[in-house]
């Protein structure tokens, strides 16, 4: 047609990426109760509090948005990421569980183990570029 101009490209977002950064954070706020002196068992269970409710959290929105996103076609980048972040949240709570038990060395495996993984995928996710959809 005549006169028509095309869309411009769609960028997307690296949600992904932030998505790891976010729980790369989360891991890493785990070195105030693991190496603080000062970490009670309130300490502890408010930190495994906030993880359940970040967690639940994101789990729920993750499946509404992709139920939504579904129904409407839509990329389902935003629910994997709150998918991912989800799922630190609950790997947070799992090795805030290591230090109510006083389980050091269960920690620290799972502490590199979290980190590992999260740099492995942050580092696959930020070598993909963000193309334009046709």
């Amino acid at each position: 047609m005549v006169g028509r101009r095309a869309a411009p490209p769609m960028r997307r977002f690296p949600w992904v990426s932030v998505a790891l950064l976010v729980v790369l954070g989360l891991l890493a706020a785990l070195a105030y109760p693991a190496w603080s002196d000062r970490a009670d068992a309130a300490t502890l269970q408010a930190f495994e509090r906030v993880y359940a409710v970040v967690g639940w959290t994101c789990v729920v929105l993750a499946l509404v948005i992709g139920a939504l996103g579904v129904w409407a076609r839509a990329p389902a980048t935003l629910p994997t990421a709150l998918g991912i972040i989800g799922a630190g949240a609950f790997a947070g709570m799992w090795l805030i569980q290591f230090l109510e038990q006083g389980d050091e060395s269960g920690l620290n495996l799972g502490m590199v183990m979290a980190f590992s993984a999260t740099l492995v995928a942050f580092a696959a996710s930020a070598r993909r570029v963000a193309v334009p959809e046709t």
